[in-house]
């Protein structure tokens, strides 16, 4: 289940005991329900809540596509229920790990491919995937090859919109690393810095999940945390570990 709001109207999303995925909209400021329980996919799995621009969209996987609804804040009811865009058609449908957070008046998301890469692309208003044709927003871009099972997450600067994505590294064996996709890549000009792994992570790392936070010490200083669980194949002695980038990135240490 995912949860996203403009401030105005917000949605919640999940997938259903009933098959497929289904929505609820509500008014952020009184609480009333102006959409309940609307199924938007029959079959769809994965959903995820993001809002940027004074839209909602609610993405979600079917086999090998990633899909994405927007609700608008001014019309949620027949948006709700109007037709999802096919964002991209090479998502993997076994490990369907995918993420994406609010990127300027876009939205930047990351996911596993179908040849177990990982690639990052851009969003635009109504759903499309971005483009150099369509606002000077890259378009998809190929990095790492991916373990299976990892997972991954973004986490974007507040102020720059420098992203880092936390994902799990098959060349360097089962290991979490993180990557930066400095602003420039709106541009097209994305590149990879691998600057950090957790080098203890000798077995599976997964269910990872980041975000930005600001120095306790020094105001508008952030760095990136990444927290995921390891030895997530052993039958016991589970752990989960913090792994921290300061931006630009200078540092980092492993908690």
């Amino acid at each position: 289940a995912d949860f996203a709001t403009t401030g105005i109207v917000s949605v919640y999303a999940w997938a259903d005991n009933r098959g497929g995925i289904r929505v609820s909209v509500e008014d952020s400021a009184s609480g009333s329900i102006m959409v309940q329980d609307l199924q938007i996919s029959s079959t769809g799995a994965n959903p995820r809540c993001v809002a940027f621009n004074g839209h909602l969209h609610v993405l979600y996987t079917e086999t090998n596509t990633l899909y994405s609804l927007r609700i608008s804040e001014t019309d949620p009811v027949t948006t709700s229920a109007g037709t999802a865009i096919a964002l991209v058609a090479d998502i993997d449908s076994t490990d369907s790990f995918y993420d994406v957070k609010p990127y300027g008046t876009y939205a930047a998301f990351a996911y596993h491919s179908d040849v177990s890469t990982l690639k990052i692309g851009y969003m635009g208003l109504n759903g499309e995937l971005g483009s150099p044709g369509n606002g000077g927003v890259a378009a998809l871009t190929e990095y790492a090859t991916l373990d299976p099972g990892g997972g991954l997450c973004i986490a974007v600067h507040p102020t720059d919109g420098s992203m880092f994505v936390g994902y799990v590294d098959l060349v360097v064996g089962d290991a979490l690393v993180i990557g930066v996709d400095a602003a420039l890549a709106r541009l097209g000009g994305a590149s990879e810095n691998a600057f950090t792994t957790s080098g203890a992570e000798a077995t599976a790392v997964t269910n990872i999940t980041g975000a930005f936070q600001e120095t306790a010490t020094t105001s508008g200083i952030y760095y990136a945390q990444f927290f995921y669980e390891m030895s997530a194949v052993a039958t016991y002695n589970h752990h989960v570990r913090c792994e921290e980038a300061y931006y630009a990135p200078t540092q980092n240490a492993e908690v």
